[in-house]
């Protein structure tokens, strides 16, 4: 809910993100802006955070856990 995903961009900064990840800050902030993390971060960013994938992302867990292509989410 967007509860949570507020929780979730105030608790995690961008360069502790980025560095765990081994990714940029500016994609970081990407995923901020746009407020949806890429499909295929989800385990590790779920992994470093301790927010669930069904969390970060209710709106893929609304089309039965697939992804917008119709790919299963592990």
């Amino acid at each position: 809910d967007e509860n949570t995903r507020k929780e979730f961009w105030v608790r995690s900064r961008a360069t502790e993100l980025s560095n765990t990840l081994k990714l940029s800050k500016s994609a970081i902030y990407r995923w901020r802006e746009s407020n949806q993390i890429p499909v295929k971060r989800l385990r590790a960013v779920s992994e470093v955070t301790g927010f669930s994938r069904e969390q970060l992302r209710p709106d893929i867990l609304r089309n039965g856990g697939r992804s917008p292509g119709g790919r299963l989410i592990n």
